[in-house]
């Protein structure tokens, strides 16, 4: 009975001691330990408890801090000035001299050109250039071009028609017949001239009384002259040449002085004109042109009939041609040309004398003109 108690002591105080150290934690076990037994890895303390890891950080990589760009500097400041950065500590700059920059030097206020520099530029405008200039620009033409040319004289001969419409007898009628001409151009240099041009009639007539029983003697004389100014393109002699004319025209329509149902008339005025050369060949172009004259004068002269078609009167007239030019050389040429021209004609007020034909006085009289040419010339030249 007492063995039994004893041994109930001892295993219980064995029991007892052994989940004692099952409770301790791993760290308190290992001061449990005996120092001189190293431990097991199979052992309670090291493998049915796990010691968790410790989660290390990341290293950390070092971002040197944003440069602050360098603080502008104005060149005009005073020098030894000091800049502040965004932490507003100031910070000594170095002080920058810019160079000088040197000004454009100003121009003078233009002044009103001298006598001798306006008459320079009038030469230049008119004849196209200086002496020097205008004798570079023949020496690079050919011999045979025409634009070398000083002096040229023409005549021709062909056929008119003339074409009068009207609301008044007096100022109705038709005529045609031969005519010739002769004309002439002055060339200062290839760029400016100088023309004249006459042309009239040969034994032309037209009727003399309303019932056509008489015809009469109607000579008809064209006057042409003005200024002439040449634009070339280019310098062989196949090139375009554009020409500009400045000048005066009139044409007159007489009668014998005497006649009773006829008057004479005058038309005149100042004409501006276009035309152009075109070569096919460096022997051959064709010229084609149109003349406009924006305001007329028409006169009515007095015969053995004193008449008024009205108390005042507006003219227009256009002229367009058509002609071909053979050069043979520089001095020898011919040429053919068609011409047509319309006149128009409007009076106000009431005519002073009663028509013939519908017996009353018409107001508002209307002359439409058209005068239709052909001619072949020819033109020599220096």
């Amino acid at each position: 009975m007492v063995l039994r108690a004893v041994f109930a002591v001892i295993l219980n105080g064995v029991l007892g001691a052994h989940l004692a150290l099952a409770q301790v934690d791993p760290s308190s076990a290992t001061l449990l330990r005996s120092s001189g037994k190293a431990p097991d890895r199979d052992s309670l303390d090291s493998s049915r408890y796990t010691v968790k890891p410790e989660a290390r950080p990341a290293p950390k990589v070092e971002v040197p801090p944003p440069v602050a760009p360098a603080p502008k500097v104005d060149p005009t400041k005073a020098q030894g000035s000091n800049v502040k950065t965004d932490t507003g500590a100031p910070v000594a700059t170095e002080t920058v001299t810019a160079p000088p920059v040197a000004e454009p030097a100003s121009e003078p206020p233009p002044t009103n050109a001298t006598p001798p520099e306006m008459a320079e530029q009038m030469r230049d405008f008119l004849l196209g250039g200086s002496q020097q200039s205008i004798q570079e620009f023949k020496e690079l033409l050919h011999p045979r071009d025409i634009r070398q040319n000083l002096v040229e004289v023409g005549v021709a001969a062909g056929l008119f028609y003339q074409d009068a419409a009207s609301n008044f007898w007096h100022r109705r009628h038709f005529s045609y017949g031969p005519l010739i001409s002769a004309d002439a151009k002055l060339w200062l240099t290839p760029f400016l001239g100088f023309q004249g041009e006459f042309a009239t009639s040969l034994a032309a007539d037209m009727r003399g009384d309303p019932a056509g029983t008489r015809r009469i003697p109607a000579d008809h004389q064209w006057w042409r002259g003005g200024i002439l100014f040449r634009k070339s393109f280019g310098l062989d002699r196949k090139s375009p040449l554009l020409t500009i004319g400045v000048g005066f025209n009139e044409h007159r329509l007489n009668v014998p002085a005497n006649d009773v149902d006829r008057i004479r008339t005058r038309l005149s005025g100042a004409a501006v004109s276009l035309g152009l050369q075109q070569p096919t060949s460096q022997t051959h172009f064709w010229e084609y042109g149109v003349q406009f004259l924006p305001r007329e004068s028409e006169q009515e002269g007095k015969t053995g009939l004193s008449l008024r078609s009205g108390t005042k009167q507006e003219t227009y007239s256009i002229a367009v041609w058509l002609g071909s030019r053979t050069v043979m050389d520089r001095k020898h040429q011919v040429y053919w040309q068609l011409s047509h021209t319309l006149d128009k004609t409007l009076y106000d007020g009431q005519a002073s004398k009663t028509d013939p034909i519908s017996g009353i006085q018409p107001a508002g009289v209307f002359v439409n003109t058209g005068t239709t040419m052909f001619r072949l010339g020819y033109t020599w030249a220096e």
